[in-house]
């Protein structure tokens, strides 16, 4: 698990941590960061598809939670 504060310059790219993982396993990672004091988020799927539907409309409500929510009920329509 990566935490903490990590300044990074603009437009630039940093590897801040490294999450060891197989490609067997289907995980979601939710990620939060902010950017110019304002908190925002976005997510990775990491495995091999094909991902259950019941298992992503349960990380869709994990998804939904990040800065900058959506609704989950539109989602897709």
């Amino acid at each position: 698990m990566a935490d903490g504060s990590h300044p990074i310059p603009a437009n630039q790219n940093w590897q801040i941590a490294q999450i060891r993982t197989y490609a067997s396993d289907q995980r979601l990672y939710p990620i939060e960061y902010e950017v110019n004091g304002k908190p925002s988020g976005n997510h990775y799927l990491a495995g091999l598809p094909p991902f259950s539907l019941e298992k992503y409309r349960t990380w869709l409500e994990h998804i939904a939670a990040l800065p900058e929510a959506f609704d989950v009920t539109e989602t897709g329509r």
